[in-house]
Protein backbone atom coordinates (compact mmCIF):
# COMPACT_ATOMS: atom_id res chain seq x y z
CA UNK A 1 0.00 0.00 0.00
CA UNK A 2 1.15 3.53 -0.80
CA UNK A 3 0.37 6.15 1.84
CA UNK A 4 0.58 9.93 1.78
CA UNK A 5 3.64 9.64 4.04
CA UNK A 6 5.37 7.38 1.45
CA UNK A 7 4.82 10.05 -1.19
CA UNK A 8 6.17 12.78 1.10
CA UNK A 9 9.32 10.68 1.58
CA UNK A 10 9.57 10.21 -2.22
CA UNK A 11 9.43 13.99 -2.72
CA UNK A 12 12.41 14.27 -0.37
CA UNK A 13 14.33 11.68 -2.40
CA UNK A 14 13.57 8.28 -0.78
CA UNK A 15 12.90 5.37 -3.11
CA UNK A 16 9.46 3.74 -3.07
CA UNK A 17 8.28 0.96 -5.44
CA UNK A 18 7.13 1.95 -8.92
CA UNK A 19 5.20 -0.07 -11.50
CA UNK A 20 6.71 1.18 -14.72
CA UNK A 21 10.07 2.07 -16.20
CA UNK A 22 12.55 3.81 -13.86
CA UNK A 23 12.34 7.60 -13.80
CA UNK A 24 14.89 9.45 -15.92
CA UNK A 25 15.73 11.94 -13.17
CA UNK A 26 15.22 12.55 -9.46
CA UNK A 27 13.50 15.81 -10.32
CA UNK A 28 10.85 14.04 -12.43
CA UNK A 29 10.45 11.41 -9.69
CA UNK A 30 9.82 14.09 -7.05
CA UNK A 31 7.47 16.08 -9.33
CA UNK A 32 5.41 12.95 -10.04
CA UNK A 33 5.28 12.08 -6.32
CA UNK A 34 4.10 15.64 -5.58
CA UNK A 35 1.26 15.33 -8.14
CA UNK A 36 0.17 11.96 -6.72
CA UNK A 37 0.23 13.34 -3.17
CA UNK A 38 -1.87 16.34 -4.22
CA UNK A 39 -4.35 13.98 -5.94
CA UNK A 40 -4.62 11.80 -2.80
CA UNK A 41 -5.18 14.85 -0.61
CA UNK A 42 -7.89 16.21 -2.94
CA UNK A 43 -9.66 12.83 -2.90
CA UNK A 44 -9.25 12.39 0.88
CA UNK A 45 -7.33 9.12 0.57
CA UNK A 46 -4.83 8.05 3.21
CA UNK A 47 -3.61 4.94 1.39
CA UNK A 48 -4.15 3.06 -1.86
CA UNK A 49 -2.62 -0.06 -3.42
CA UNK A 50 -1.35 1.96 -6.42
CA UNK A 51 -1.16 5.69 -7.02
CA UNK A 52 -0.15 6.52 -10.58
CA UNK A 53 3.29 5.03 -11.18
CA UNK A 54 3.85 4.26 -7.48
CA UNK A 55 3.13 0.88 -5.94
CA UNK A 56 4.68 -2.47 -6.68
CA UNK A 57 2.84 -4.86 -8.96
CA UNK A 58 3.45 -8.45 -9.92
CA UNK A 59 5.28 -8.83 -13.22
CA UNK A 60 2.23 -9.52 -15.40
CA UNK A 61 2.97 -10.49 -18.97
CA UNK A 62 1.02 -11.21 -22.12
CA UNK A 63 -0.74 -14.57 -21.92
CA UNK A 64 -1.06 -14.75 -18.11
CA UNK A 65 -4.42 -16.18 -17.04
CA UNK A 66 -6.10 -14.36 -14.15
CA UNK A 67 -9.42 -14.34 -12.33
CA UNK A 68 -11.04 -10.94 -11.74
CA UNK A 69 -13.16 -10.49 -8.59
CA UNK A 70 -16.94 -10.26 -8.66
CA UNK A 71 -17.88 -6.58 -8.27
CA UNK A 72 -14.64 -5.31 -9.85
CA UNK A 73 -14.75 -2.15 -11.94
CA UNK A 74 -13.61 -2.63 -15.51
CA UNK A 75 -13.27 -0.05 -18.27
CA UNK A 76 -14.52 -0.89 -21.74
CA UNK A 77 -13.17 0.86 -24.83
CA UNK A 78 -15.39 2.94 -27.06
CA UNK A 79 -16.52 4.73 -24.98
CA UNK A 80 -14.04 4.28 -22.12
CA UNK A 81 -16.40 4.10 -19.18
CA UNK A 82 -16.50 1.94 -16.05
CA UNK A 83 -18.70 -1.13 -15.64
CA UNK A 84 -19.08 -3.45 -12.66
CA UNK A 85 -18.66 -7.21 -13.06
CA UNK A 86 -21.65 -9.19 -11.79
CA UNK A 87 -19.62 -12.43 -11.49
CA UNK A 88 -16.01 -13.59 -11.48
CA UNK A 89 -14.34 -13.47 -14.85
CA UNK A 90 -11.34 -15.39 -16.19
CA UNK A 91 -9.15 -13.28 -18.47
CA UNK A 92 -5.94 -13.58 -20.46
CA UNK A 93 -3.66 -10.56 -20.18
CA UNK A 94 -2.99 -8.75 -23.47
CA UNK A 95 -0.70 -6.07 -22.00
CA UNK A 96 0.17 -4.21 -18.80
CA UNK A 97 -0.11 -0.41 -18.74
CA UNK A 98 1.92 1.22 -15.96
CA UNK A 99 0.45 4.13 -14.04
CA UNK A 100 1.16 7.78 -14.80
CA UNK A 101 0.59 11.26 -13.41
CA UNK A 102 0.44 14.65 -15.15
CA UNK A 103 -1.00 18.09 -14.60
CA UNK A 104 -3.77 19.81 -16.52
CA UNK A 105 -5.78 22.26 -14.42
CA UNK A 106 -4.94 20.08 -11.41
CA UNK A 107 -3.32 16.71 -10.88
CA UNK A 108 -4.46 13.82 -13.07
CA UNK A 109 -3.50 10.29 -12.06
CA UNK A 110 -3.88 7.10 -14.07
CA UNK A 111 -3.40 3.93 -12.06
CA UNK A 112 -1.78 0.83 -13.59
CA UNK A 113 -4.12 -1.38 -15.55
CA UNK A 114 -4.20 -4.82 -17.10
CA UNK A 115 -5.60 -4.83 -20.63
CA UNK A 116 -7.44 -7.85 -22.02
CA UNK A 117 -9.71 -8.60 -24.96
CA UNK A 118 -13.34 -9.08 -23.99
CA UNK A 119 -16.56 -9.89 -25.78
CA UNK A 120 -16.90 -8.34 -29.22
CA UNK A 121 -13.11 -8.07 -29.41
CA UNK A 122 -13.21 -4.87 -27.37
CA UNK A 123 -10.24 -4.02 -25.19
CA UNK A 124 -11.06 -3.91 -21.50
CA UNK A 125 -8.99 -2.64 -18.62
CA UNK A 126 -8.89 -3.56 -14.93
CA UNK A 127 -6.72 -2.42 -12.04
CA UNK A 128 -4.28 -5.05 -10.67
CA UNK A 129 -5.85 -4.74 -7.21
CA UNK A 130 -9.00 -6.40 -8.62
CA UNK A 131 -7.19 -9.67 -9.45
CA UNK A 132 -8.48 -12.50 -7.26
CA UNK A 133 -6.05 -15.22 -8.36
CA UNK A 134 -3.44 -16.07 -10.95
CA UNK A 135 -3.97 -19.36 -12.80
CA UNK A 136 -0.40 -20.67 -13.10
CA UNK A 137 -0.69 -24.39 -12.47
CA UNK A 138 -3.16 -27.14 -13.24
CA UNK A 139 -4.10 -27.11 -9.53
CA UNK A 140 -5.04 -23.39 -9.78
CA UNK A 141 -7.16 -24.07 -12.86
CA UNK A 142 -8.97 -27.00 -11.22
CA UNK A 143 -9.57 -24.88 -8.10
CA UNK A 144 -11.11 -22.14 -10.27
CA UNK A 145 -13.31 -24.73 -12.07
CA UNK A 146 -14.61 -25.89 -8.66
CA UNK A 147 -15.37 -22.30 -7.60
CA UNK A 148 -17.54 -21.56 -10.63
CA UNK A 149 -19.25 -24.97 -10.73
Amino acid sequence: MITQEDLRRAIEGDEIPTNGKPFSSKRLYAWTAKLCLKWMEQNAMEERSHVGPFGAVEPWKKGDELVIKKGAQIWVNLPLEPHTLVRRQKITVFRFQPGAAWEDKGPLVRHPRLVYVGAGRQYREVEPSQVEMRLQTLHDKLHYQALVA
